[in-house]
This record gives structure tokens, C-alpha cells and sequence, in this order.
């Protein structure tokens, strides 16, 4: 089985809801779609999140690259609508995502 990294951290922190007086946890979500995944940034979209990272494939599954750039669009409750990688055969990571009109703007290497 596939340890998977959480990105809950970040997540924790974001959805907390600080205007409550018990500070209670809306909701909490693990996304990730092999063995590591990390996230660097978080965007509110109008209608959900944005996060983009990296995701590494397990030492077996490992062919040609390291990491992909692994992007996720979240709904407000933190259902996945979708999420896609992206690389080549070196290692690739998304360090900022920001939204634009009808698209995102990934930066990373």
C-alpha cells in the first residue's frame, strides 16, 4: 500500500473557522496520488481551491522522471473536481499557482 503524504497541514489551517467560538473544524480532506505529495500553494477560486505541489511515484514505478507537478481544483467542501499532473524526465514541482480569466498560472520547475 502507498503511504500517502497529507496535505492537511495547509488545508488545516485554511478551513479553520476563526470566527466561530468553539474554533471548530469545518471539514478535513487527504489528497495525494502516490507516494509523496507536497503542496506549496492554495488559491481561492470564487467557487473552491486551487493547490498545486509535486507528487513523486513510488522507487518501482519510477521510469524516467522524479516529480510531477500535481495540480488539484477543490470544491467548498473539499471534494476533488479534478487534478492532473504535469512533467518530464527530470524532477518538476509547482511553487505558485494564481488564478487568470478562464485558466491558471502554474510557476515551478
Amino acid at each position: 500500500m502507498n503511504a500517502k503524504i497529507a496535505i492537511v497541514a495547509i488545508l488545516f489551517l485554511l478551513f479553520m473557522n476563526f470566527n466561530s467560538v468553539a474554533d471548530e473544524i469545518q471539514w478535513k480532506k487527504t489528497y495525494g496520488i502516490d507516494t509523496y505529495n507536497l503542496a506549496y500553494s492554495i488559491q481561492h477560486t470564487g467557487n473552491g481551491y486551487i493547490i498545486a505541489g509535486y507528487t513523486t511515484p513510488s522507487f518501482k514505478d519510477r521510469v524516467n522522471g522524479n516529480a510531477d507537478v500535481y495540480v488539484i481544483k477543490i470544491d467548498e467542501n473539499g471534494n476533488i473536481q479534478w487534478q492532473k499532473t504535469y512533467g518530464g524526465d527530470k524532477w518538476d514541482a509547482a511553487y505558485a499557482i494564481q488564478s487568470v480569466d478562464n485558466g491558471y498560472i502554474i510557476a515551478g520547475y
